[in-house]
């Protein structure tokens, strides 16, 4: 080999390297690029409100608005939520399990939940949407019961947000439940800013766990997520809640960390 190649050789073999190096770099610092396990343990939705029960049995305070609760009823007078919709008391005193990435989302692709499906039929009709979803699609069953998706919610709030996006940018709130800092607008939902990185780490998740889905739309929402993950680190309660859900689900939202 002459001298002249010798060099060339070397300097193909680093920028190759350095090419690893590079993407290693961006898998740890965008993991969303990864596929991870998903939930294959907790069947059904109706198990996962049992197992959610005992994940928050010393942490019984509601998502978007840290309203205490206790047995299913919440404490209203003694957190900082102001229903909006008389329509509604009922369901603004009583905590609901909501999914983070709403059901609509990562199953409003799958051709059960768009066409129907043969089992789909219930005298002699034929029906489509979630509850064909949930009766034919296994898949749709593990993405509805997955732990790191759901948290206990204010009633009121789990209706009227429905399959709202988690807002990307500020828009002028419809709806203000008083002094909580968590607001419907005519086409989102803007979390308070403590809760961002929590919902960041679960978009990020679920966009991994169950790909093909449409979780993450596009780069820019991946760009925002990434940085809310980035800008609000996981807290011991959020770690804490990980572990248990793990112990139970059998897989990690590797964003976390425990």
């Amino acid at each position: 080999m002459s001298r002249a190649i010798r060099p060339l050789i070397w300097l193909a073999f680093l920028a190759g390297l350095a090419f690893l190096l590079v993407q290693r770099m961006r898998q740890q610092a965008f993991p969303s690029s990864l596929v991870v396990p998903g939930n294959l343990h907790v069947e059904h939705f109706r198990s996962a409100k049992r197992h959610l029960r005992r994940v928050y049995a010393d942490m019984q305070y509601t998502f978007y608005c840290d309203c205490p609760y206790a047995h299913g009823k919440i404490n209203l007078g003694a957190c900082a939520f102001k229903s909006q919709d008389p329509h509604l008391m009922q369901r603004a005193q009583r905590v609901e399990w909501e999914h983070i990435v709403p059901a609509a989302v990562f199953g409003g692709n799958l051709a059960a939940w768009r066409f129907g499906h043969p089992q789909c039929v219930r005298k002699g009709r034929k029906y489509r949407g979630r509850r064909c979803a949930r009766k034919a699609s296994e898949e749709f069953r593990h993405m509805e019961a997955d732990l790191y998706n759901l948290v206990p919610s204010v009633g009121e709030i789990n209706a009227a947000r429905g399959r709202l996006p988690i807002a990307m940018q500020e828009e002028k709130a419809t709806k203000v439940y008083g002094d909580c800092m968590t607001s419907i607008g005519p086409s989102s939902l803007q979390p308070r800013e403590k809760i961002r990185g929590f919902i960041a780490r679960v978009y990020l998740y679920m966009d991994a766990a169950y790909p093909g889905n449409g979780i993450i739309k596009d780069a820019r929402e991946r760009q925002i997520f990434t940085e809310w993950h980035r800008r609000y680190p996981p807290d011991a309660h959020e770690r804490l809640r990980a572990r248990r859900i793990e112990r139970i689900q059998k897989n990690s939202n590797p964003w976390i960390g425990t």
